[in-house]
């Protein structure tokens, strides 16, 4: 699934060697491998992938997210989570944003005005700069998530 304006549909080159990499390694990837909470792994100089572990929480408690460096590609290893969406144009900041971890947060706008995305296992979601997410949001209970989180450089 790829939702996005049609005004950055060719700004987003999502077949690009980048992108292709970082797909070849989630092929791959064992997640026995990752037993630590903060492993990263290098596919290639512009592309690393994170592995995380979390508990999923209430959306309304967690906020909005963007980046303007780096492309996400979050990949659900096991769990399930919801991932919320919408374009940051949308959005009113909360803060400046923090160029050293590349992330700007945003206060929640009436959640009538963005869409859940469940990832389960094996699912991935690709998220651009120009859109706000907000990842790790329950189904409804909390629960445990394993994924990676692979961060594309925008050209």
């Amino acid at each position: 699934m790829l939702v996005a304006k049609i005004d950055f549909a060719s700004k987003n080159d999502y077949l690009n060697d980048r992108f292709r990499k970082a797909f070849e390694f989630l092929k791959q990837v064992r997640p026995e491998e990752f037993q630590d909470k903060k492993v990263v792994a290098i596919i290639e100089e512009e592309v690393t992938a994170h592995f995380q572990e979390c508990i999923t929480a209430d959306e309304k408690t967690l906020d909005f997210e963007t980046h303007d460096q780096f492309y996400d590609i979050h990949y659900v290893v096991s769990g399930k989570e919801l991932i919320c969406c919408t374009h940051r144009d949308k959005l009113v900041p909360k803060g400046e944003y923090n160029a050293v971890s590349d992330i700007s947060f945003y206060k929640n706008p009436d959640q009538e005005t963005y869409s859940r995305i469940l990832l389960e296992a094996g699912d991935f979601i690709v998220v651009a700069p120009e859109d706000a997410h907000k990842p790790r949001c329950s189904t409804g209970t909390t629960g445990a998530v394993k994924k990676i989180v692979i961060k594309v450089k925008v050209d």
